[in-house]
């Protein structure tokens, strides 16, 4: 679910670009994006399965702070809750192959 939104979400933005060469964002927001209309308890499914992603390289995350100031996430002048209210997925890979595949 969430590759496939994650890919839908950058087509979308694609076509509306209409061929034009901006420095368009390869990346979309967790919290608007993949965490609409679900309920409380599924947030933290959807945050954990994003984890297990970006482990296989399927996603990069981002934060909004660390894209606008060029901070690592381990920049100890950036809170966890800054990080966790602006995070942001970059799709790497669409084709999910689980880790257990890869040894």
């Amino acid at each position: 679910r969430i590759l496939d939104t994650v890919e839908r979400k950058l087509a979308g933005r694609k076509r509306l670009a209409g061929g034009e060469k901006k420095s368009e964002s390869k990346t979309i927001d967790f919290a608007s994006v993949i965490t609409r209309d679900c309920e409380e308890y599924e947030v933290c499914r959807l945050f954990l399965s994003t984890l297990m992603l970006c482990n296989c390289g399927n996603v990069k995350m981002h934060t909004a702070i660390d894209d606008d100031q060029g901070k690592d996430s381990d920049d100890e002048s950036c809170s966890l809750t800054e990080s966790m209210d602006t995070l942001r997925l970059e799709l790497v890979d669409p084709n999910f192959q689980p880790p257990t595949e890869g040894f």
